[in-house]
């Protein structure tokens, strides 16, 4: 995770840079009568940090889901591996099922 943060802060540093090196130009977004002004190559960053951002949420929630998961998992097997042993050598189990 903490490649994935650097290079992504180096490639939208990158990528900015090389918009406001072949273009100097700048656009205006207006919405609900607020004008808003910046460089492309602001504009670029803005949208790159965005999708950035949403790229961590998206990575967090896939992490979540797998650590859960995983417990999951774990519990069963462990679970599953005790029931056989104690029908194996006759053991009335007293865990839930």
């Amino acid at each position: 995770m903490k490649k994935y943060i650097i290079f992504s802060v180096l490639l939208i540093g990158t990528i900015s840079l090389f918009v406001y090196t072949q273009t100097n130009a700048t656009t205006t977004f207006s919405l609900f009568g607020i004008s808003v002004t910046l460089l492309d190559a602001v504009w670029m960053a803005i949208f790159l940090i965005l999708f950035f951002i949403l790229s961590l949420i998206f990575m967090g929630v896939l992490n979540i889901k797998n650590y859960f998961l995983s417990k999951n998992i774990k519990k069963d097997k462990e679970f599953i591996l005790t029931h056989i042993r104690n029908r194996i050598l006759f053991k009335d189990s007293k865990l839930k099922e």
